[in-house]
């Protein structure tokens, strides 16, 4: 249970101001280091540096924390310094009932807004800022504390961005920590998916079948066959918690399974057991799974309930949200399917305790593609979760609750926002294909990569394709190379030009014969276009293409 939240960060970074905002929705006291060290000693901050040295205030620095560790339900504002110090970094990670966020922005940033808050007679003065040059100073003061302050449990960027949205941003990751789900509600104009996100949320299907199809005479549920670590533990709870029968079809691994011949099996499995149209099918898996019951449950009987409780990373933060279901013909992926919101997708972050390091990792694939395109999103914030990405990464790759769960809804949030606006692709959601033009056809080539390992492919020539053009620079491009590379996704294949150029001719992404291309923009996001040439198609191509 988390009972303190303490807020590191360079001065300038809006501790106190977000700190004071998220302890009022938390109702819990709020408590600023440096106003209590003020208080308490009789002379300003300043005038401590000045009389005593740093080294007299640092002790008093850890024996306040010390102190505050005792008390509960705290937010409290730290010094910019006070993670250098080993006494008080080790008193912020002493206790499991311990959160702690690092607050962080660009030095000319910090220091603009230092310089804003700076009274005439000096009394905010930062003693830690003395220097001719400020900003060589602010940045020496992060490059030499970001070890310290990337240690702890959440980094989230706040340049350019409101206080309010970064202490909403807190008070949801103390309630995810302290097992409170978060819920996102996509609206279409026919339809309302509730997408509830938390550990243990998987647990309460019971109830959420009780509620929104009472007459349900029963649940019909499709598996990955070889995630039965994941699957096996759930599905017995699942039995044991209902009152119904529960069938299960046990789905072979692999984007092969969404093919005509498993659709049609599948219809038949559930029409010859009796099927009906109060009946609730669940989706306990990832895309493959996901895609496949989805268009079951679309079409059979015309229609019955759905409920996607995805277990991979990449179902949870892309395919189980949105309504997108279907299956793979042989001239390319995703070519035959319909739109089928789910009502209920329950997003339980402790399945990725048991999931595949490859298969997990696949999933940062699509999360990248979100921070790319976030700029041209509808409510969209540029550049933050690409930011959050970067600097979150040896969190997220830790599984490091709640930073886990959180990134999860924030992605979720993007997606409903886009599907929101344009449910059926005819408009913003075109955006979402961002790496996946090429991407799908580096996949449905040969089936070698998963799914998010090919969009990493596909955004690294999408991106080679754009500098050609000229419409990005290099460093641009290099960036987010190396964001794919620190995730461990791959920025090449072994695929043939020939092979991925087939798949590519089948595009569902055509209007008009033109192919459609969702490409980066110069300032942030993205834009369609349709007059990619056939020698910028072969300068992607090779970028992106290695013999094995």
């Amino acid at each position: 249970m988390i009972q303190r939240l303490f807020l590191t960060g360079m001065s300038g970074a809006g501790k106190s101001t977000i700190g004071k905002m998220v302890a009022d929705a938390l109702e819990w006291r709020f408590v600023d280091m440096d106003d209590v060290i003020e208080e308490r000693s009789g002379r300003s901050i300043p005038a401590i540096f000045a009389e005593d040295g740093e080294p007299v205030f640092r002790a008093l620095e850890a024996n306040l924390l010390a102190e505050l560790l005792g008390g509960n339900d705290v937010v409290i504002a730290t010094g910019g310094g006070a993670v250098c110090n080993d006494v008080a970094r080790a008193a912020m990670n002493a206790s499991e009932s311990t959160l702690s966020a690092w607050l962080a922005a660009d030095p000319e940033e910090l220091l603009a807004r230092v310089l804003a808050h700076t009274d005439e007679d000096r009394t905010t003065h930062r003693p830690m800022l003395d220097a001719d040059d400020q900003l060589a100073r602010m940045s020496a003061l992060i490059n030499a504390r970001t070890d310290y302050y990337g240690a702890a449990d959440v980094t989230i960027p706040v340049g350019n961005r409101s206080a309010d949205r970064t202490a909403s941003d807190l008070v949801e990751l103390v309630n995810l920590a302290n097992g409170i789900p978060s819920e996102v509600v996509l609206t279409t104009e026919n339809a309302v998916s509730r997408i509830r996100i938390g550990r243990g949320i998987a647990d309460t299907v019971a109830d959420v079948i009780a509620t929104n199809w009472p007459k349900a005479q029963a649940v019909w549920v499709g598996v990955d066959a070889g995630m039965s670590a994941v699957n096996q533990p759930y599905l017995e709870s699942l039995r044991s918690s209902l009152d119904i029968p529960v069938h299960i079809y046990e789905i072979p691994r692999g984007e092969t399974s969404k093919s005509l011949e498993r659709y049609g099996e599948m219809l038949g499995w559930m029409l010859t057991a009796g099927v009906e149209r109060g009946d609730v099918a669940i989706a306990l898996g990832g895309g493959v799974v996901g895609d496949l019951i989805g268009f079951v449950a679309a079409t059979v009987l015309r229609g019955i309930g759905l409920i996607q409780i995805p277990t991979t990373l990449l179902s949870m933060v892309d395919s189980s949200v949105g309504g997108k279901t279907g299956i793979n013909h042989a001239t390319g992926k995703n070519l035959i399917g319909a739109f089928y919101q789910p009502p209920v997708v329950l997003v339980d972050p402790r399945f990725l305790q048991t999931l595949p390091e490859r298969e997990f990792r696949s999933g940062f694939g699509e999360i990248v593609k979100h921070g790319v395109i976030q700029a041209s999103t509808p409510n969209g914030e540029p550049g933050f979760l690409a930011e959050v990405v970067r600097l979150n990464a040896a969190n997220l790759l830790a599984k490091r609750e709640p930073a886990m769960s959180w990134v999860i809804r924030q992605n979720i949030a993007l997606k409903a926002n886009v599907v929101a606006a344009d449910e059926r692709e005819s408009g913003v959601r075109q955006y979402l294909n961002f790496g996946h033009t090429i991407g799908h056809g580096v996949e449905a080539a040969d089936y070698k990569l998963l799914h998010g390992e090919a969009v990493a492919v596909g955004m690294c020539a999408a991106m080679a394709l754009t500098v050609a053009r000229d419409e990005i620079d290099a460093t641009y491009r290099d960036r987010l190379v190396e964001v794919i590379t620190t995730y461990g996704l791959p920025t090449v294949s072994a695929t043939t030009p020939e092979a991925v150029l087939q798949k590519m001719r089948s595009d569902k992404k055509k209007q008009a014969g033109k192919q459609n291309w969702v490409l980066p923009v110069r300032e942030g996001g993205v834009a369609v276009t349709n007059t990619v040439t056939d020698a910028q198609i072969e300068i992607a191509l090779q970028s992106i293409l290695r013999e094995e």
